[in-house]
């Protein structure tokens, strides 16, 4: 089977990361897999998008990159790899990698993993509480230019998606039941079949072994990315520390402003960005892996505690349910309740879960090998149905 992934990048964000991930897996599953990201300039796809956002957008910078468009792309459908694959798996393709035009073009069978709401919206990323999705999209939120009406740039973009939909065979995959629950709820998606498959993860290069030491783990590509909920965190944290809770935390990612965390009581380390072994030795050092995110697609630092023996903490805001069992293998507090998540915290303190029991958990839900046989299944079914 030869396969095609094509993704903006292989390494830069969590979907990029999966994505690569995804193409280390079906090639250990016997498969032919080729990765195609975005190279060469960016002058002529990606920076035209951001132009026509912020002219649309009253020549504001806010907001400009909580949407795309996809109206401007590289050309890749005359590829050789392209063109040799039996079928092509679309990973996040914005930000001038692919045009929705292009994608038609591609003349493949296309399995495309949705890491985000995009797919479903006119043009925003996450909704953030926004149904105008559930219909066709306009008076854009993330639009504050004149061009905030009905028929927006996100209405526009909505009736492109929608005439690429209808007009090329597109097999849809959700990271999370709670992904997919949004898809079904949407004018665009609702009435198309959407797999529920996780991201690929490296499970077994993780060891279980048991904190030390009371460490709160929290971390993310940009901690303050307001999506983040790092205030949230602080919150939370600094209530068990008032408590009385002997606890320190270790936070790492980029932050623009590290000025952030010193509103923190608790005792606190910033690692900056970290990866590989630095990572795998922080997390293992972890008692408790934490995650306040507004909204979470999937929840992967989670993931990689809980195959650490960390014991994770989130809100039930999102894929993290498809992580946790409540009471079993971590902590669901109550969104937006930080004192609920503080409760989390001290619970899973002072619990004496096995880390064993929770590397396991992550295995037989999110490891690689488990993960690229649910796209196997959803190839061949899609291959042999087009002979």
């Amino acid at each position: 089977m030869k396969i095609v992934i094509l993704s903006t990048s292989s390494e830069s964000g969590g979907a990029a990361i999966a994505s690569s991930r995804l193409a280390i897996s079906l090639r250990s599953l016997g498969q032919d897999v080729k990765m195609l990201t975005f190279s060469g300039t960016k002058l002529t796809t990606f920076l035209p998008e951001r132009v026509e956002i912020f002219m649309r957008n009253g020549f504001s910078r806010k907001d400009l990159f909580k949407v795309s468009t996809a109206r401007f792309g590289k050309s890749v459908a005359e590829h050789p790899d392209v063109r040799e694959a039996d079928v092509i798996l679309l990973g996040w393709i914005n930000q001038g990698f692919l045009s929705l035009g292009e994608i038609a073009r591609l003349g493949k069978p296309v399995i495309w993993t949705m890491h985000d709401m995009w797919c479903m919206t006119g043009i925003c990323h996450h909704a953030l509480g926004c149904r105008n999705f559930h219909e066709q999209c306009g008076n854009c939120r993330f639009i504050h230019g004149p061009a905030h009406r009905k028929n927006d740039l996100s209405h526009k973009i909505w009736q492109k998606k929608n005439g690429l939909y209808k007009s090329v065979p597109i097999h849809f995959v959700a990271v999370s039941r709670w992904l997919a629950d949004q898809a079904a709820a949407s004018s665009l998606l609702g009435k198309m079949p959407v797999h529920v498959i996780s991201n690929p993860h490296p499970v077994d290069d993780y060891r279980a072994k048991a904190g030390e030491e009371n460490i709160v783990v929290m971390g993310a590509a940009r901690l303050d990315d307001p999506i983040k909920g790092l205030d949230m965190a602080i919150d939370a944290l600094n209530s068990v520390y008032d408590e009385g809770v002997r606890c320190s935390a270790e936070f790492f990612g980029a932050i623009r402003n590290p000025n952030l965390l010193r509103r923190l009581r608790i005792p606190y380390k910033w690692r900056g960005q970290i990866a590989g072994n630095d990572l795998r030795r922080l997390y293992a050092r972890a008692s408790v892996v934490l995650n306040s995110s507004h909204y979470e697609t999937s929840g992967n630092t989670l993931i990689e505690g809980m195959a650490a023996g960390a014991v994770p903490v989130s809100f039930n805001q999102g894929g993290q349910t498809d992580i946790i069992e409540h009471l079993h293998t971590g902590y669901l507090a109550k969104y937006p309740d930080t004192s609920d998540l503080a409760r989390g915290l001290r619970w899973a303190l002072k619990s004496d879960i096995q880390p064993e029991l929770l590397h396991e958990s992550a295995a037989q839900k999110f490891s690689a090998d488990h993960i690229g046989q649910q796209y196997l299944k959803i190839i061949d079914r899609i291959v042999n149905e087009k002979k």
